[in-house]
């Protein structure tokens, strides 16, 4: 191996059986060994990799930074790897996210990095296990591999959440769940602020609930949007505060335009005028439960308008 060439000898602190490895592993002729993802399951096997010759490619693994000595760098980022100026270390606490949170695993097996499951929080163990549903697939489960190594994305509060993490236990009863390896590091945005965006996305509504306002079809004007509801903008009132509506519109995701339909509960309605005199009625609405894959696209539109970044670009 010519000393040109960016690779340096792999300290043994680097890979852990059980955890994902964070960066392609090369032999002494800069062969490649195992993707980053791959999981070293015994420590037999461990042993007979490092008899070969393991070998860290610097200039691709952006996350190596060098301090006083290579070997010192190495180490150091095996624990805390170099973040974009969009990522930052942060401290993720379970007593900070809600059960039924919704999360994103996506194997990390999966070199085209398309697939992409959800699946709801259940509960866990601090620096333990963070335990989760099984994801779904039109209506049916999809078994996860025991210590197969994961992506994670959680969007919880003002924080989005991203680490690797690996399958420690898969159950079928008394429901499909599995626990996760609690990280050891974990990195995304704190958003810092409100997680209201201001919009203006043309909306349709339709009362649901009995009364004089039953089935009445109205236009509005979406003007403020978060996961638990929105403020719209009407130039008729179109229902009672209490009312079941369901609030329709549509929002740009992947290049794409996605359709969404949420039930919500009509919660005030305040009538001002706008800059050339006209009378306009705000209505507040809360969203009821939302379907979890709508879910999953409005967490990312909303992250993308509030730092115009994509929560995969973390």
């Amino acid at each position: 191996m010519s000393k040109n060439e960016p690779f340096r000898p792999l300290p043994k602190n680097l890979i852990q059986v059980g955890i994902p490895i964070a960066h392609p592993i090369y032999d002494s002729d800069g062969i490649l060994l195992m993707r980053a993802g791959t999981i070293v399951t015994t420590e037999s096997q461990l042993e007979k990799l490092y008899e070969r010759g393991l070998y860290l490619n610097l200039k691709s693994s952006e996350s190596i930074k060098r301090q006083n000595s290579e070997s010192t760098a190495i180490e150091k980022n095996s624990q805390e790897p170099e973040l974009s100026d969009n990522q930052n270390l942060l401290d993720l606490s379970l007593k900070s996210i809600i059960i039924g949170e919704l999360i994103q695993i996506s194997p990390l097996s999966d070199d085209t990095n398309t697939i992409k499951y959800f699946v709801k929080y259940l509960g866990g163990l601090d620096k333990k296990s963070i335990i989760c549903t099984l994801p779904m697939v039109d209506e049916k489960v999809v078994f996860i591999k025991l210590h197969s190594g994961l992506q994670v994305q959680l969007f919880s509060g003002k924080d989005v959440y991203k680490f690797t993490t690996s399958v420690e236990a898969v159950f079928s009863t008394p429901y499909p769940h599995l626990h996760l390896k609690f990280p050891k590091v974990v990195y995304g945005k704190n958003l810092r602020r409100n997680q209201r965006v201001s919009v203006s996305i043309i909306s349709s509504l339709i009362n649901k609930s009995p009364g004089d306002f039953v089935n009445l079809k109205s236009a509005g004007r979406i003007i403020d949007l978060s996961l638990g509801g929105a403020m719209i903008d009407a130039k008729k009132v179109f229902g009672s505060t209490r009312d079941d509506l369901e609030c329709t519109f549509k929002i740009n995701q992947d290049d794409k335009e996605v359709i969404l339909a949420i039930p919500c509960i009509l919660r005030s309605i305040a009538e001002t005028t706008n800059d050339s005199g006209a009378i306009i009625y705000k209505h507040g609405v809360q969203f009821k439960e939302i379907a979890l894959q709508d879910k999953a696209v409005l967490q990312n539109y909303i992250f993308q308008s509030l730092t115009g970044k994509k929560i995969e670009d973390l």
